[in-house]
């Protein structure tokens, strides 16, 4: 037994420390003067079916033109002002051009952050934001 190998580090990893749970845990974080950002907290193992009815049901059943899935770059995350500049309006732009969803990790800092804060600077400029 003390031999034994474990084949799949991970999956194993996962079996033990982890629990499957139902998708019933989401809503919208809200501070003050703040319109909310939602969240969901799902199982990594979950189809992406169900996930993806309740968020259309969410929006009104309107599904998106674009998924933008952004992550990564929340540690050692730099670049110059004009590149973060060109970067969030490029984003926001093709988001407000084609109704899509952004996802991120939520996190306020690195990339989250940075898109983030677009996104609260295209909703005080834009007099109908989507």
């Amino acid at each position: 037994k003390d031999n034994a190998k474990i084949t799949d580090p991970p999956k194993e990893f996962k079996r033990i420390h982890s629990s499957t749970v139902p998708v019933t845990v989401y809503g919208a974080l809200k501070s003050n003067g703040s319109i909310g950002c939602k969240y969901i907290r799902i199982d990594h193992q979950l189809p992406m079916a169900p996930i993806y009815e309740l968020l259309v049901n969410d929006c009104g059943d309107t599904k998106p033109g674009l998924i933008l899935s952004i992550y990564g770059g929340a540690k050692y995350f730099t670049m110059t002002e004009k590149l973060e500049k060109e970067i969030i309006r490029g984003i926001i732009d093709a988001a407000a051009t084609s109704n899509a969803w952004i996802l991120t990790t939520g996190v306020n800092n690195g990339v989250s952050k940075l898109i983030g804060e677009g996104i609260s600077h295209y909703r005080l400029l834009k007099p109908n934001p989507n």
